[in-house]
């Protein structure tokens, strides 16, 4: 018992230092020896990117889940009072400069795969000419409010209405729902989170299957320990100097054009071997 608290200590300490170094032994290797520490550590199955939920999982997340939404509630109701400053003064801020509307909402798949609004302060300004794009339209305000994470702060209430938690994997679009593998769709085990295992450690836009890796590897792994290290990460994150000058306001790929090429390529390579 004594080493197996050792290890976790020694896990904890490393993801907090160094998080990049210390998962990608989880990621790309099968059979490291520090990975299956890992595993029995949390007592994760073999089949640990399988896409199939395992009882013990289901039992924790279903015991953790209560204390989990006490703890949203309460952080979310503090955070409102303390930020009330910066939300009137971001709420002004973009309607002098930027007009309405102040909010932006679009359908994120949270939960179960279900539907929700997720709500945003708005950082873009409309499309003034059809060839103008997204990076743009993005004024130095809106750049600003981006780099600052002040444009996820009305998804507080989002959490408040149970539809997100602060730590989970981020809401992705609903379009992209048919194009997830079943490992993939594992992340809808859990709530999306304000925050998240991927983007406390990997770069801000991620590759898509890193950014999934990272995301099935926190729901096999939730824990009150791991939420609380996730959440000072990504408060260290914001407030560091250097993270804020380097993060790219640019989004990726989008993922349905993404994995609609990837699949278009395994066709093709697929056909050329058949011919041969």
């Amino acid at each position: 018992m004594d080493a197996a608290k050792y290890i976790y200590s020694g896990i904890i300490y490393r993801l907090w230092m160094n998080p990049n170094n210390t998962l990608k032994f989880i990621i790309n290797s099968q059979t490291s020896k520090r990975e299956l520490e890992f595993r029995r550590l949390f007592k994760n199955s073999h089949k640990h990117f399988s896409g199939l939920t395992s009882k013990n999982n289901v039992v924790k997340i279903n015991s953790y889940k209560y204390i989990k939404r006490c703890f949203d509630i309460f952080l979310a109701i503090l955070l409102l009072l303390l930020l009330s400053p910066l939300f009137i003064l971001t709420f002004v801020s973009i309607i002098v400069i930027m007009g309405k509307p102040v909010l932006f909402s679009q359908k994120r798949t949270g939960l179960r795969n279900k539907e929700f609004e997720i709500y945003k302060f708005r950082s873009m300004v409309e499309r003034s000419e059809s060839r103008q794009t997204d990076e743009q339209r993005i004024p130095e305000l809106g750049r600003l409010i981006r780099i600052m994470r002040i444009d996820e702060l009305p998804q507080i209430w989002n959490i408040l209405l149970g539809d997100m938690s602060f730590i989970g994997p981020r809401p992705l679009l609903t379009e992209y729902l048919p194009y997830y593998t079943d490992v993939e769709l594992r992340r809808h085990e859990v709530k999306p989170g304000l925050s998240g295992l991927s983007q406390v450690s990997s770069l801000y836009n991620p590759v898509w299957e890193e950014q999934f890796k990272f995301d099935i590897i926190y729901v096999e792994n939730i824990s009150f320990h791991m939420d609380i290290l996730i959440l000072l990460k990504t408060i260290k994150k914001i407030f560091n100097p250097v993270e804020m000058m380097t993060t790219k306001i640019g989004g990726r790929v989008n993922f349905v054009k993404y994995r609609t090429e990837q699949m278009d390529k395994l066709s093709k390579d697929f056909s050329e071997k058949k011919g041969e």
